[in-house]
């Protein structure tokens, strides 16, 4: 399978914890997604975050990105091809 350019839309909200955004499933988000866009850039169109949660340190790497975003923004059309979501226990 090739994914298409700007083909991937990741939902990385499980990653501002509170709590703990230093371990667990919050830093195994960070590391997945930081791991995704050095090895693929291309591919990510957009990397949404929970704009009622904290933008904890874990993720000061993407503030000023192109790729992030706040969650409720739609992308633009088309769809993309995948919509990836990092942890489902982790959303508020």
């Amino acid at each position: 399978m090739t994914v298409p350019a700007r083909g991937v839309w990741i939902d990385a909200q499980g990653a501002q914890n509170r709590e703990h955004f230093d371990r667990g499933i919050p830093r195994y988000v960070t590391e997945h997604l930081r791991a995704i866009v050095h090895l693929a850039p291309e591919v990510i169109r957009a990397v949404s975050l929970n704009p009622a949660l904290p933008l904890t340190g874990n993720l000061d790497w993407l503030v000023g990105s192109d790729v992030m975003s706040w969650s409720g923004s739609r992308p633009a059309q088309p769809y993309p091809a995948i919509y990836h979501v990092t942890s489902p226990f982790e959303l508020s």
